[in-house]
């Protein structure tokens, strides 16, 4: 922990009341200018800290949406989905950021949650570009499974939009998935996952997710069918606390998969989609597919009934509803 973490977590045990600059030094091992400038730092992160000469420093209160470094690091001690976390202020997407860190030491990679405020080149499935606006969630997680096989990756996808849907759904935003990655409230996108898999013929090797969820996006702009948490709610959500809530149901659903009960994932699935029983336009490299989703196989593949007979449908560019 880092020391300006550790004054932070002393101003947070004894919040709205002074702590003097004596107990600071006490606890840190520092000088007095020096924690002078640790609050400073703080203060620059967001948090309202009040001083007083001779007395010594007060958190007042922490804004009711604050996404920083000293923020998402907690998450490492409360939710054993994590095992550490790498925040950036802005990266080219947090998805190049895990390959980095599989490259660099795969070893201390697993569980690893990468969280950036903004992506200059977020991509999406296909390498379409993501486009990163407003106060949302842009993150990816590693994932190291031990026996998962190659043909799980589609419901990996599967249980990592229903995790955002669970964790949606326990602010009162009923969300649906439109096969194979998408978040959709009322036919707009509100998230999108994004799934990349390293394995062997028999094993997966690396999983590593990335999700954006639009969370406190106020403006979104009429051309992008899109929508946000805080239009539906009309108030700010605290980001980390979905953040937190997201990776403790991925957590477990990634080991309902790895414990062998895939038709739990399946079903739970079918729940929430809204692709099912709809007319639908697929577009692939070479070809369009028109038909009626009827349904998906074990393992997650859509099934689209054509007038040429049902079509398995592995991956696509795009799919449209019609």
């Amino acid at each position: 922990m880092s020391t300006t973490q550790t004054v932070l977590e002393i101003l947070y045990d004894n919040k709205d009341k002074f702590v003097s600059s004596d107990f600071l030094c006490s606890k840190t091992k520092i000088s007095r200018i020096a924690i002078w400038q640790h609050v400073k730092k703080l203060k620059n992160a967001g948090y309202l800290i009040e001083a007083k000469r001779g007395v010594g420093y007060k958190l007042i209160q922490k804004p009711p949406d604050l996404l920083n470094n000293f923020e998402v690091n907690k998450l490492v001690q409360k939710n054993k989905a994590i095992n550490q976390v790498y925040f950036f202020e802005s990266t080219t997407s947090t998805m190049d950021e895990a390959k980095k860190i599989l490259e660099n030491n795969k070893n201390l990679a697993h569980k690893a949650l990468i969280v950036s405020l903004n992506q200059t080149q977020g991509r999406g499935r296909k390498s379409r570009h993501w486009l990163s606006f407003g106060n949302n969630i842009y993150a990816s997680y590693i994932y190291l499974p031990q026996k998962l096989n190659p043909q799980d990756g589609l419901l990996v996808m599967f249980a990592s939009c229903i995790a955002v849907v669970l964790a949606l759904n326990d602010i009162n935003i009923k969300v649906k998935i439109k096969w194979p990655n998408d978040c959709l409230v009322n036919d707009k996108k509100i998230c999108g996952v994004l799934v990349d898999i390293k394995s062997d013929m028999s094993l997966i090797e690396e999983i590593v997710i990335g999700f954006g969820v639009n969370v406190n996006w106020e403006q979104i702009p009429d051309e992008i069918n899109a929508t946000s948490v805080y239009e539906l709610k009309k108030k700010t959500t605290d980001r980390l606390w979905l953040l937190d809530k997201i990776m403790y149901y991925l957590s477990a659903l990634i080991k309902l998969i790895e414990k062998g009960y895939k038709k739990n994932i399946l079903n739970l699935w079918r729940l929430y989609q809204i692709t099912l029983d709809r007319q639908v336009e697929i577009v692939s490299i070479d070809k369009k597919i028109y038909g009626t989703a009827k349904q998906i196989d074990e393992l997650g593949f859509l099934l689209v009934e054509t007038k040429n007979g049902i079509e398995k449908i592995l991956t696509c560019d795009s799919l449209r509803f019609l």
